[in-house]
């Protein structure tokens, strides 16, 4: 790393309230004493979604069908399966895929405390998986592979988002390195699942969006009952039902992020969407 990206790197610990500006100028006064300093991919650099990415999507969804009609589906009969699913078999997906995540996350998390990976090489691995992992529940929610223009781009906001707090998650890990106190595979591994919980939001918020629920139609926040279940998503539940694209969703409020199980539920209920609707 150059003097001058390591002063960037700095600039953007200062900004995000990770490190004083006083601690910065004695990291910057310090450069020369700490070696070789790990690449870090600046946020404006992040390679974005390409469609050289779809196999790879095809194949995890491949994989999550799999999971879920318990029968084969080959990458290119994926999106012709999507479009024959049921609601509550899209949504069954979107658990499937947010697995799926977490042992590819688990394993680069591994990589990159073993020094198998540089950082920037599983920045840029991360990204990937981040990209193609949400491009599949994008898939799933929408029940189709063809997106429309609002769907791109609903999809494309969604990953803009996770992929600044991927720089700042690698920011943050090469600061560790510096100040000689290497993040663990563990914290890694479970600071890199959390990026599930946004995507099993985007993926709920998408489908009840694009199933065009017309007037009479609420949803119920389903929080699992259990004693792990977290006092938010027990809030949201008591405090339902919800118009379409309104509300808490699951992964989102949840304290647990990438280990929430929670959903959303469509019933038909015009009480409850009259309520809903008085004040609109």
């Amino acid at each position: 790393m150059s003097f001058d990206d390591y002063l960037d790197l700095l600039d953007r610990l200062v900004a995000d309230g990770t490190i004083t500006f006083a601690e910065a100028e004695i990291l910057a006064a310090s450069f020369d004493e700490f070696g070789e300093i790990d690449e870090v991919i600046k946020p404006e650099d992040m390679p974005g979604w390409t469609d050289n990415l779809d196999p790879i999507v095809l194949a995890i969804l491949a994989a999550t069908l799999f999971l879920i009609l318990r029968r084969n589906t080959d990458r290119a009969s994926a999106g012709t399966t999507l479009q024959a699913l049921s609601y509550q078999q899209r949504t069954a997906l979107f658990g499937a895929v947010q697995d799926s995540y977490q042992q590819e996350s688990a394993a680069l998390a591994r990589d990159l405390a073993n020094g198998v990976l540089t950082p920037a090489q599983w920045q840029e691995a991360m990204n990937t998986s981040i990209l193609s992992h949400f491009r599949s529940a994008a898939y799933a929610a929408y029940g189709t592979v063809n997106l429309t223009p609002a769907q791109e781009a609903a999809f494309q906001q969604a990953v803009r988002v996770q992929q600044a707090y991927l720089t700042r998650f690698a920011d943050q890990y090469v600061l560790s390195q510096v100040r000689g106190t290497p993040w663990s595979e563990q914290y890694i591994a479970n600071r890199a699942a959390m990026y599930s919980g946004a995507m099993r939001g985007f993926a709920f918020r998408g489908a009840e969006v694009n199933a065009g629920f017309e007037d009479g139609w609420v949803h119920y926040y389903v929080a699992v009952d259990d004693e792990n279940t977290c006092n938010p998503c027990i809030d949201a539940m008591q405090q339902g039902p919800y118009l379409a694209g309104q509300g808490p969703y699951p992964g989102e409020v949840c304290l647990g992020r990438s280990r929430c199980r929670c959903s959303r539920y469509p019933v038909y209920d015009p009480a409850a969407y009259a309520v809903l609707t008085r004040n609109l």
